[in-house]
């Protein structure tokens, strides 16, 4: 279906809209209300606030597993069982790790973790329901920007800032590799919608200058995926990332079943 009005388009990104909506909430709680009070009751708070935004989403994605597809704004919004499949594992996804986190000491920025989560959500959200280079280029930068600050959330820690850092260059180098692709792709079909794209390709046939572009996209998504071979940055992100937050009710030591005393 490719005609739309405006009720449409917002029906269609009510699962989004709900979770821009729970991370500002959480962001303002936090901030209006729970700045001075004990971490626990901050995180717990915060984190049913996350949760039921998920929830919420999760029933307006369900709802639009019986409804027809939709193609609006020449791609930019689709919607259809598959995407809404692969939306709601996303939602299912970061629920488990709100859920994690929440037993968890997250230090003073409480409301600004739960909300990365789903703005990080949102941008896969987005990434899979678009059928659009430019929606796609602006959904998996909001996802890498997320994955930044997840990744140098401990600022303290020089371990997590150099693990940002690493990250964050080449990510930065991917999407320049990215968008070097894409203009070229652009330039050749002169548009920017996938579907179009394909019947572009069959009447340019094999071109030098696309298969550059295609190139430069296959490593501006390996990159930002950690794809053989370009996942080098990968294994010192992953080892340098915070990884020493404390768990809010430590489970008691257990005695040794058996104990050895010497007397002299």
């Amino acid at each position: 279906m490719t005609g739309f009005s405006y009720y449409q388009v917002f029906k269609a990104l009510i699962p989004e809209a709900l979770l821009v909506v729970a991370a500002f909430i959480a962001l303002t709680l936090d901030l209006v209300w729970l700045r001075r009070t004990e971490t626990k009751l901050r995180i717990r708070t915060v984190g049913v606030v996350a949760i039921a935004g998920l929830l919420a989403s999760a029933v307006a994605l369900s709802r639009q597993l019986t409804e027809d597809p939709l193609t609006l704004l020449g791609g930019t919004v689709v919607t259809s069982q598959l995407t809404v499949i692969f939306s709601l594992v996303i939602v299912t996804l970061t629920l488990l790790t709100v859920l994690i986190s929440m037993d968890f000491d997250l230090g003073l920025h409480v409301g600004e973790y739960f909300a990365t989560l789903l703005f990080g959500a949102i941008g896969m959200m987005m990434l899979i329901s678009t059928e659009e280079l430019v929606t796609i280029f602006v959904a998996l930068e909001l996802t890498s920007i997320c994955l930044y600050i997840l990744t140098a959330f401990h600022k303290g820690e020089l371990r997590s800032q150099e693990a940002a850092v690493k990250y964050f260059m080449f990510g930065a180098i991917s999407s320049a590799f990215l968008l070097f692709g894409l203009s070229y792709v652009y330039g050749l079909t002169g548009t920017t919608n996938l579907r179009l794209i394909a019947e572009g390709v069959q009447k340019v046939g094999a071109s030098p200058l696309m298969a550059v572009g295609l190139l430069f996209i296959i490593v501006g998504f390996g990159f930002k995926a950690a794809i053989v071979p370009f996942h080098l940055w990968a294994p010192d992100a992953y080892e340098e990332r915070p990884r020493q937050s404390r768990h809010l009710s430590p489970p008691a030591r257990r005695s040794p079943a058996f104990s050895y005393s010497s007397k002299s």
